[in-house]
């Protein structure tokens, strides 16, 4: 069983947030909940739950990275979206991320990089704003780097292969390249 901190830890789902999301090409529809994780819990998505090559490594990706981070708009990963591509990330209940993989490394790059302290600072007013609970300073106590995500409404694998498979062309389907959409501008 996972402690606080590693993927799959289970957090408490946020009340009333169950939701349908689409794929943009419409072909899919899966139901989401929001939950506030550790960012330590979740797992980029790779093999067929990461259908971009070279996500995290290349020069190009990380430059794209950096890009989004000095024009962050928190809202794009705050404020619900209906199609899977922009939004939450959204995560299997284990934390691998199935879509939203460049959304998850752009707000790593936010905690862990001081020269973006105040796209930071503005990323967690906004989400503390969204989710405050009367009394507490902190909303999401014990959580050091809060992470919004749409967790998919999935029983964990096991020996369910057609789920599996549904996951994996939800994936590719959210995956789908686009324009960068991520930052303001």
């Amino acid at each position: 069983k996972a402690k606080e901190g590693e993927p799959g830890f289970k957090r408490k789902a946020i009340p009333k947030t169950n939701r349908e999301v689409i794929t943009p090409d419409s072909s899919m529809k899966v139901g989401t909940t929001f939950k506030i994780v550790e960012l330590s819990e979740l797992l980029q998505g790779e093999g067929e739950f990461q259908n971009r090559k070279d996500r995290q490594t290349s020069q190009q990706a990380i430059d794209k990275i950096r890009e989004r981070a000095v024009l962050f708009d928190p809202a794009q990963v705050i404020e619900p979206a209906r199609t899977s591509d922009s939004g939450p990330p959204i995560v299997l209940p284990s934390g691998v991320i199935v879509s939203g993989n460049g959304r998850v490394l752009t707000i790593k790059e936010l905690y862990e990089n001081p020269e973006y302290e105040k796209q930071r600072d503005t990323y967690l007013e906004t989400l503390f704003a969204k989710y405050k609970k009367p009394g507490l300073a902190n909303p999401f106590p014990g959580i050091k780097q809060p992470v919004l995500v749409q967790q998919l409404n999935v029983n964990k694998f096991g020996d369910d292969v057609a789920q599996e498979k549904k996951i994996i062309k939800f994936v590719k389907a959210s995956n789908i390249q686009k324009a960068d959409t991520l930052s303001a501008g």
